[in-house]
Parts: C-alpha cells; sequence; structure tokens
C-alpha cells in the first residue's frame, strides 16, 4: 500500500538562494512533468520563489480586512456591545488572522510598518474601536 503522487495537483516552486543564479527547471514524477509556479498556498501560507513574505503579508491584510467587514455591522458599529467586548473580538478575530503562522516569517522593517499602518487604519475613531 503506497502512496500515490497526484500529477495534475502537485505543483513546485524554486527557490534559489540569493548568491545562485536561479535556471529554469523541469520535474517529472510518475513519467509526468509538474507544473512550476512562482508561489503557492500551503498549511495556509503563501510559500514564494523570491523567499519574501511580500505576498503573505498583503494575502494577510486582506483576510484581516475581510473579517472585519464582515462583523463591521454587527459588532463594531453596534452601540449596544461596550468597547471591551468590541476589542476582544477585534483581537480575536482580525488581529488572529492578520497574524496567522508569523511565528515563522522573516521580517522587516517595511513588513512591521505595514502591518502597523493596517492596525491603525483598523483602530481609527471611524470604525469605532477607539
Amino acid at each position: 500500500m503506497g502512496l500515490t503522487v497526484n500529477t495534475i495537483k502537485t505543483e513546485v516552486v524554486c527557490q534559489w538562494s540569493a548568491n545562485i543564479p536561479s535556471t529554469p527547471s523541469t520535474f517529472t514524477a510518475a513519467g509526468e512533468q509538474l507544473s512550476v509556479v512562482p508561489s503557492f498556498r500551503y498549511l495556509g501560507s503563501i510559500l514564494s520563489e523570491d523567499n519574501t513574505i511580500d505576498n503573505e503579508v498583503q494575502n494577510r491584510i486582506k483576510q484581516a480586512s475581510a473579517a472585519f467587514g464582515r462583523l463591521r455591522r454587527r459588532v463594531f458599529q453596534n452601540k449596544n456591545l461596550h468597547l471591551r467586548t468590541k476589542v476582544c473580538v477585534y483581537q480575536a478575530i482580525c488581529i488572529t488572522t492578520l497574524l496567522y503562522s508569523c511565528e515563522a516569517w522573516v521580517t522587516y522593517s517595511r513588513h512591521i510598518r505595514t502591518l502597523e499602518q493596517f492596525h491603525i487604519r483598523l483602530t481609527h475613531p471611524g470604525n469605532h474601536l477607539a
């Protein structure tokens, strides 16, 4: 009882070191050529050929923004909820979505700045969190 590779679903991302020039590569499995892609999603995170987290940070911002948008009217603009409740929901849903798997990120100041700017924009008084 062995494993079978599904060559239709299998994708390859080549991550080259900065000091090694990238060369076009082809990969085969079970006699079928596998598709080489610039990035793909693995366990909820985006892996890219340039070894940066730029795409991952933008994807996390997009997902956190969508989560905030879904909760905006029902939670954040609800005058019957206390500010403390709104902040707890924001931290539990939006911040968790934004920072999912961040412990594995190699961050630079530009990534931190982008994440902080997004957080400031969401917690602006017009969004009823401040």
